[in-house]
């Protein structure tokens, strides 16, 4: 009997980190023993460079209150023709289909919890969210944290049954890049090089990367930008752009191989976001020795620190001399980069330690 983990997740499912964590596990020489399906909303350039194609379920996650249960059911009636399955979800969203699927039909899945999204919420709507987080983990068989501070949070309100489920795995890479041609001085000169990468929406918060590239602009510090990654904002960025004359080249999408290409020439990398889990992009620019500057979102001190590989902003009314400073101190830039490649390769080097650990779960759930 064949059998099979199918990785749930919801939107696109061929950008962003979710898809980068998914790819990075369905790529795995460490688990090319185990057959492994991603379903995708549908088949274009971006998935298949990020999953083979044979590997590729084509089906529609998006859901709302009142067709989540049919969805749960479709989703279910497509998974038929696989013999044997174990469903990995990904993120709360694709979690409350498998936890519904597991409900209804007794299909186990494993979640992976990428960002506690009640920490995001407020007032009633917070109740909500952790209620279906709770949902989800009591029906799962294993429930994995990416960060520490959703793992110890989850487990300091939990009764033990629960948090015997609880796991937590850090996400490792693999650098396909010769760090030794990194020169960190030729990073830091004028003009220097600032990136932000996300998709151009409102939670990756593209306009505060406009107001700091402005403000830098105000202090005659010399500067190009680049945001790289494309979303409904782009026009209205564009011409923002324009109106205050700034220096921002909006390249929007580029294989990874590209960005990795620019993240070894970058100065910083611009993190604006409003929340954040455990973005692929902040590793790989602590890889290139490229220090963050980034938004105080919920977890962010689990990879950034003040000064040490990067600068936390506090708000959106930016510490001006702090700043000014990142750009004047070149002893400071190669401590801080330096402490970036460190951080890396003591703390995320060598996915094989991913890969091995959901390998010993998949293996237990299907046997």
């Amino acid at each position: 009997m064949n059998k099979h983990i199918i990785h749930l997740q919801s939107g696109m499912g061929d950008s962003g980190g979710i898809s980068n964590y998914i790819s990075l596990l369905v790529k795995s020489r460490n688990l090319e023993n185990i057959s492994q399906k991603v379903v995708v909303q549908e088949m274009n350039k971006k998935t298949l460079k990020l999953y083979p194609k044979n590997q590729l379920i084509i089906f529609d996650t998006k859901y709302n209150f009142f067709n989540l249960k049919n969805n749960a059911t479709k989703l279910k009636k497509n998974l038929d023709n696989i013999n044997f399955y174990v469903i990995n979800s990904h993120a709360l969203r694709s979690g409350l289909l498998a936890a519904l699927i597991n409900l209804f039909y007794g299909k186990k899945y494993i979640h992976t919890n990428h960002g506690l999204r009640f920490t995001q919420k407020k007032g009633l709507k917070k109740i909500y969210f952790f209620l279906i987080e709770i949902f989800v983990l009591i029906l799962s068989e294993e429930y994995i944290c990416i960060r520490n501070v959703d793992y110890f949070l989850m487990k300091r309100f939990l009764p033990r049954i629960l948090n015997e489920k609880i796991k937590i795995i850090r996400l490792h890479l693999d650098p396909k890049v010769n760090i030794n041609e990194v020169d960190i001085l030729s990073k830091f000169k004028s003009p220097f090089r600032i990136y932000g990468i996300g998709s151009l929406i409102d939670v990756k918060n593209p306009k505060l990367f406009i107001n700091f590239i402005s403000l830098l602009k105000k202090n005659r510090i010399d500067v190009e930008a680049f945001w790289i990654g494309d979303g409904i904002l782009k026009k209205e960025l564009i011409t923002l752009t324009k109106d205050k004359e700034l220096n921002i080249n909006w390249m929007g999408h580029l294989d990874k191989d590209d960005v990795l290409r620019h993240l070894s020439k970058a100065t910083y990398l611009l993190q604006t976001s409003i929340f954040e889990v455990y973005p692929t992009v902040v590793l790989e620019s602590l890889l290139f020795g490229t220090p963050i500057i980034t938004t105080n979102y919920f977890g962010v001190d689990e990879l950034i620190q003040d000064f040490q590989n990067g600068i936390i902003l506090k708000g959106d009314k930016f510490d001006e001399r702090k700043i000014i400073s990142m750009f004047q101190d070149e002893n400071q830039y190669v401590a801080m980069s330096n402490s970036c490649k460190n951080q890396f390769f003591s703390l995320h080097q060598n996915h094989k330690f991913t890969a091995d650990f959901y390998r010993k779960i998949y293996k237990k759930l299907m046997d």
